[in-house]
């Protein structure tokens, strides 16, 4: 993405295909910032937010799942990419 600059990333997701779709975007970013011969990485350092939106159709037991898989993807990019994620 030449001539862009980014501050951060803030993802939102409220299904579990929205979040698989969440995380397969930032896997993919993750991967190219991976190959690329350059120094500067896009997402490399900055804050990322994974939040869970509001779903008025789901039900606690899909809530939990959905936080929990959340949560497992914003520990996943802390240790495995370095990157400052927060869950909300």
């Amino acid at each position: 993405m030449s001539g862009c600059e980014f501050s951060g990333c803030f993802c939102v997701y409220n299904s579990v295909s929205s979040l698989e779709h969440v995380q397969r975007g930032l896997e993919t970013s993750l991967l190219c910032d991976l190959q690329r011969l350059d120094v500067r990485l896009d997402l490399q350092g900055l804050p990322v937010v994974v939040m869970l939106g509001h779903n008025p159709d789901a039900d606690d037991r899909t809530l939990a799942i959905l936080r929990e898989r959340g949560q497992l993807l914003a520990n996943r990019l802390l240790e495995d990419a370095h990157l400052a994620c927060d869950l909300v």
